[in-house]
């Protein structure tokens, strides 16, 4: 459940921002998850009240896609353990501002 509680949080521009369910599938799939692990974490989340459902506008004017949002309690959680995830990245080259 927290890695798809984790993703759903990261991937939203703004707290409380709903993203695709189907990009918040493809990373965790991407993790290794199976789909049947995501399904009942979202199941889980949503039975917790971490997460919610919202429908997002799709490209097209006629169909919409499935989405999900991390609400206040969800946030609540993450931050009060905030010390189980990593904040920063060490793989991540420091530019010093010079040329060479």
């Amino acid at each position: 459940m927290l890695a798809v509680l984790v993703t759903a949080a990261s991937l939203a521009s703004t707290p409380g921002e709903a993203v695709a369910i189907w990009t918040v599938r493809a990373q965790c799939e991407q993790a290794g998850y199976t789909q049947i692990a995501i399904t009942l974490a979202l199941r889980g989340l949503l039975k917790k009240g971490l997460v919610g459902e919202a429908q997002l506008e799709s490209s097209s004017e006629f169909d919409s896609v499935n989405g999900i949002y991390v609400k206040d309690l969800g946030l609540d959680w993450l931050e009060s353990h905030i010390d189980r995830f990593v904040l920063k990245r060490t793989d991540v080259p420091v530019d010093d501002g010079l040329p060479f």
